[in-house]
């Protein structure tokens, strides 16, 4: 049985410029410190698919890699010195799974095959599933709020409860111009915002109102990518032509854009719901590196090498004060926080 122990160790790696050009080579960085936390076994090269989730309510760290045909998952949190691995064994696609809590130590996961509840007990926790109505059969799936999911079936946008007793319509895609996918909702749930794309080009974004599924505005610009970082708070990805890449940072609810140019083309990125910090993680071979951002002023705040494996899955927490990284090796993979 894979279990995952603490480490005494504690790892200080400086912060060096990589000359990029976003930083004033003139500025001295300071010390930040890796702190391993959970030493996790893993399948062979299952740390390269590890995904990070902040639970803002259980002040930590939910992570999740795949194991078998399925999944595994645990949870550290080093404020409330809680550390437990395999708390969840689940079916479905790690690359598509998102992680939401109702409340402390009260979490969702919702999977493409259904959605499972987890109570959190210390190192323990009590798990259901609940598999997806027929009726809510979809391509994909995501948390519309903290006890409802949506479903994007061929035609219809659908609402489910995570408890999947109900079956509800939200939209019709025929109604929405160039729907491609649901990305969000802001001012409450009031507003579903979508990408919107035509022969897999991404041409922008647009929403409706809850109840009357019809946009009701939209933005024109490009982008490869887009990732929800909280309701309403988006980080799209476009790539450059000279080869580097444009990292945007949208508040589609308070009006706020903030962006980071960079000549590195990340593996994994991610930015604070606030869009104050951004950080991208490049894997080379056996090492890597962690670029920290201040996305208001664009510039590079430090680079974190990382020397003694692979960098992989990201998460800051949700003041941005720490940042949690795992490194992996191997069969196995290493979990550890930054104190920004």
């Amino acid at each position: 049985m894979k279990k995952a122990i603490f480490l005494v160790l504690l790892l200080v790696l400086s912060l060096m410029p990589t000359g990029c050009g976003e930083e004033d080579p003139s500025e001295k960085t300071a010390e930040l410190e890796f702190s391993p936390l959970l030493r996790i076994a893993t399948e062979e090269g299952a740390a390269k698919e590890t995904r990070l989730f902040y639970l803002k309510e259980s002040v930590g760290f939910f992570y999740v890699h795949p194991d078998g045909d399925g999944f595994s998952a645990g949870f550290v949190s080093p404020h409330r010195s809680i550390s437990a691995e395999r708390i969840l064994s689940g079916e479905g696609s790690v690359e598509t799974l998102s992680v939401r809590e109702e409340a402390k130590d009260r979490i969702f996961v919702l999977t493409d095959a259904g959605a499972y509840t987890l109570v959190l007990d210390g190192a323990t926790a009590d798990s259901s599933f609940a598999p997806y109505p027929q009726k809510a059969a979809a391509e994909e799936y995501g948390f519309f709020d903290s006890l409802t999911v949506f479903a994007e079936a061929e035609e219809l946008i659908l609402l489910v409860p995570v408890n999947m007793a109900e079956t509800y319509v939200l939209a019709q895609k025929s109604l929405l111009p160039d729907f491609s996918d649901v990305l969000t909702v802001s001012d409450n749930g009031k507003k579903i915002w979508y990408t919107r794309a035509e022969n897999g080009e991404n041409l922008g974004i647009a929403f409706f109102e809850y109840g009357k599924n019809t946009p009701l505005g939209n933005e024109n610009f490009a982008f490869d990518s887009a990732c929800a970082l909280a309701d309403g708070k988006v980080l799209f990805t476009r790539a450059l032509a000279d080869g580097g890449c444009l990292y945007l940072y949208r508040d589609l609810e308070g009006g706020v854009a903030a962006s980071v140019t960079s000549d590195t083309v990340y593996d994994r990125v991610t930015a604070t719901p606030d869009g104050k910090l951004f950080a991208g993680v490049k894997a080379e071979e056996g090492k890597g590196f962690v670029d920290i951002f201040d996305l208001e002023s664009g510039k590079k705040k430090a680079t974190l090498p990382i020397p003694f494996g692979t960098p992989d899955a990201i998460a800051f927490s949700a003041d941005g004060g720490k940042l949690s990284l795992t490194v992996g090796s191997g069969e196995e993979m290493i979990l550890g926080a930054v104190d920004m």
